[in-house]
């Protein structure tokens, strides 16, 4: 019989052949140039303008990165987390600064204006009156924030972007949306001494749900994690805006309050409290069921170091718990920390406390602090002598 010939495996047909490519796509929605078609056969190339957009240069939120949108608009920063660009430093107002996106012919073009901030916005190395169109490389300078203007390629935006997007997950915990524990690192330290060369009350809110295990074992992990996003929308719900709520670790929340007395900071305390005492959660088979928490609540001292700051918001926290639960527990003052009478020595057969808080004395910071704090990893004692390291190795 006759051989056939081999089919070329290389021929195109109908079946096999690659679509034809889209002239026309372009990758972003800001590309350096777009490709307009004249016909099949033919295209021009036409330019657009650059992306602006804004990166910090100093500060706690070095490296932060704020593109300005395609449309015509009015964004506004400052320290308030409902600001468009949220700089969370004490140098910062509430709401310091309006950024205006105009088109123009030549492009996108952006104009500043200070809000009458207290500490003024600075146009390279001007105080800045009344309203001023940005150039490429201008420094503004923002409180104590440096940001630099940009008018960005693609490749840069997206590089950018990438960092950004790598920045804000360290920052921000992936389930409730909170901020991280990194908060307390990069930004309180900068923040609280602000306040303090001020004169300004600072205080600091400790939050634990009580029993939480309870609800891990009965209802499950996915149920847990809904609690848990529920109490951090009240955590959120009941401060500030310049006010700033984390998730420390588990189920314990620090809560931040910049300006707040004692006074101020028990209210906020017990709203939080009636609040997260007031949702109602379901499981998938019908049963009801809530939660509390125990909240301590501490204003820091004019000499009063981070450490034993936290550590008397945390030992408040515990003589909630160990009231009943459900409660708001002042900090003792300093002095009375130091009396032996006030500090809780638990029994040896107490069972363990919730996880993620510290049942540490402050004989125990000075005696025996390497030991109880190595049993406390992951905890606000932990946490707390991790500054208390920082002093000392500033001091040396």
């Amino acid at each position: 019989p006759q051989k056939r010939p081999l089919e070329d495996s290389t021929q195109v047909t109908e079946d096999t052949k690659q679509p034809t490519r889209n002239r026309n796509a372009t990758l972003g929605e800001e590309a350096a140039t777009v490709t307009l078609a004249k016909d099949n056969e033919s295209a021009a190339k036409v330019e657009v303008a650059a992306i602006p957009a804004l990166v910090v240069h100093s500060g706690p939120n070095l490296g932060d990165y704020f593109a300005f949108p395609e449309n015509p608009c009015e964004l506004v920063m400052g320290r308030s987390r409902e600001m468009d660009f949220v700089l969370r430093h004490a140098s910062v107002s509430r709401s310091h600064t309006k950024f205006v996106v105009l088109h123009t012919p030549q492009g996108r073009s952006v104009e500043v204006t200070d809000l009458g901030s207290t500490n003024g916005t600075q146009l390279n190395g001007r105080d800045l009156v009344g309203c001023s169109s940005l150039s490429d490389g201008d420094m503004i300078q923002i409180g104590e924030i440096a940001l630099r203007y940009r008018l960005m390629d693609p490749a840069e935006h997206a590089f950018q972007e990438d960092i950004a997007k790598r920045v804000e997950s360290a920052r921000t915990d992936p389930l409730t949306g909170l901020l991280t524990r990194r908060f307390l690192v990069d930004q309180l330290p900068p923040l609280l001494d602000a306040y303090r060369r001020n004169e300004e009350p600072f205080s600091l809110l400790i939050v634990d749900l009580d029993h939480f295990k309870s609800v891990n074992d009965r209802y499950g992990h996915l149920m847990g994690d809904q609690v848990l996003c529920s109490v951090s929308a009240c955590l959120t719900t009941a401060i500030r805006g310049g006010d700033a709520a984390l998730r420390f670790g588990g189920e314990e929340f620090c809560v931040v309050l910049p300006g707040a007395p004692s006074e101020i900071a028990q209210r906020v305390g017990e709203r939080i409290r009636k609040m997260i005492a007031n949702l109602a959660f379901e499981d998938t088979g019908g049963e009801s069921f809530t939660v509390t928490c125990s909240i301590g609540v501490a204003e820091i001292h004019p000499d009063e170091n981070i450490a034993n700051w936290l550590n008397r918001a945390d030992r408040a926290l515990y003589r909630a718990k160990g009231a009943g639960r459900n409660q708001v527990e002042m900090a003792l003052e300093p002095d009375e920390e130091l009396d032996p009478s006030t500090l809780r020595r638990p029994a040896a057969d107490q069972t363990a406390p919730t996880k993620g808080v510290a049942t540490i004395s402050h004989d125990d910071l000075s005696s025996h602090s390497e030991i109880n704090f190595k049993r406390e990893q992951g905890s606000i004692a932990a946490f707390a002598k991790s500054f208390l390291d920082k002093d000392k190795a500033t001091e040396e």
